[in-house]
C-alpha cells in the first residue's frame, strides 16, 4: 500500500503515504491508520478499503476480486448520481422549452387574430 500511495504527488497521496509510514514506524496495522484517516476526513470509501485490506492481512482473503467489485459498485453509484442530476436538469428545462413553444405559437397566430379584429 505504501508504494501505491507514493505514485501520486497530490495532497491525497501524500497524506496516505504519511499515514502508512507513521503506522509502519509505530507498529500499528496499516488498516487501523486508514480507518483513523477515513474518520478524520469523512471518507467512507477509504474505510471500506481499510476493511478489505484488513481481511487480506488477517485472513489472507483475495484482495483483487474484492477491490474490483468495490470499484465497480462505486462507479455504478457515481454513474447513477450523474444520471439523476442530468434528469433533474432536464426536467427543469421543460418549462423554458414550453414557454418558448407558446411564444412561437403566439407569433404565428397573432397576425391572423389581428387581421380578424381589424376587418370587423
Amino acid at each position: 500500500m505504501e508504494s501505491a500511495a507514493e505514485v501520486g504527488d497530490s495532497w491525497v497521496f501524500t497524506r496516505l503515504s504519511e499515514e502508512l509510514t507513521r503506522s509502519r514506524w509505530s507498529g500499528q496495522p496499516p488498516w487501523d491508520a486508514l480507518h483513523a484517516l477515513a474518520d478524520e476526513l469523512g471518507l467512507p470509501e477509504l474505510d471500506d478499503f481499510a476493511d478489505i485490506m484488513r481481511l487480506s492481512g488477517e485472513e489472507g482473503a483475495s484482495v483483487y476480486t474484492n477491490l474490483r467489485a468495490r470499484s465497480a459498485a462505486m462507479r455504478t453509484a457515481m454513474l447513477n448520481d450523474e444520471i439523476a442530476e442530468a434528469n433533474a436538469v432536464g426536467e427543469r428545462m421543460t418549462i423554458p422549452g414550453s414557454l418558448l413553444g407558446v411564444i412561437f405559437m403566439a407569433l404565428l397566430v397573432a397576425p391572423s387574430v389581428l387581421r380578424m379584429f381589424s376587418n370587423t
